[in-house]
């Protein structure tokens, strides 16, 4: 008697992430709170995080970013830049960043 080992395979599309962030370009007096949100998307569903721009620190490991009493950055233009990264192991990862220019209050 032959017995046959039949497996179930599932076999789904790998889809490149890619994020859309909630507004951008933003004003905000210094001092108030700032709140962004990453819409990410993909198969499998990407892993989100936030940072700033040129930095590899971490802010955030969801898709929405808080910042309480945001100051000043010091720069001319006094803009800070933060970047949102989905990533799903297919292909590159995709970023999205939003300008932030913080006035005096």
């Amino acid at each position: 008697m032959l017995a046959l080992d039949l497996k179930l395979m599932s076999v789904y599309p790998l889809v490149a992430p890619s994020v859309v962030v909630s507004s951008t370009p933003l004003m905000m007096r210094e001092g108030r709170n700032l709140s962004l949100t990453c819409n990410a998307s993909g198969k499998p569903q990407p892993i989100t995080t936030w940072s700033k721009l040129g930095s590899s620190d971490v802010l955030s490991n969801t898709s929405s970013l808080t910042i309480v009493n945001i100051s000043r950055p010091g720069t001319p233009d006094n803009m800070i830049q933060y970047q949102c990264t989905a990533s799903n192991g297919v292909e590159t990862p995709a970023t999205a960043t939003v300008n932030v220019t913080v006035h005096c209050k």
